[in-house]
């Protein structure tokens, strides 16, 4: 099934594993952050993680999902300690069942 993008600027979006607490002996740190429209000024839209059948696949939905093309724009950020480096290839980001964008360029800082 092919899913066709709502709304995809990949400059708004930005994905990258810190290695930093590895040397430690921590976990590594996924940290997603990114800019969203809505048309609420108050809203406090989050991330809330969603069940994918896909193993290496993190799927994020907006919520609540009160995205639109235009309105204010607001920041949205996510954070996850992986149990390995490479456990993620791709993020799916959604509003509702909508797909607003996938990232499949995870950056490596150490």
């Amino acid at each position: 099934m092919l899913i066709q993008s709502k709304q995809q600027n990949v400059d708004l979006w930005e994905a990258w594993i810190d290695l930093e607490t590895t040397n430690s002996g921590g976990a590594a740190t996924l940290y997603l952050i990114g800019d969203i429209f809505t048309e609420n000024i108050f809203a406090k839209p989050f991330f809330k993680k969603r069940e994918d059948f896909i193993p290496d696949v993190l799927s994020l939905e907006i919520v609540p999902g009160i995205t639109s093309e235009d309105g204010y724009v607001t920041e949205i950020m996510y954070s996850e300690d992986l149990q390995e480096v490479d456990q993620y290839k791709s993020i799916f980001i959604y509003a509702g069942n909508e797909l607003l964008t996938q990232i499949q360029d995870i950056e490596k800082i150490a």
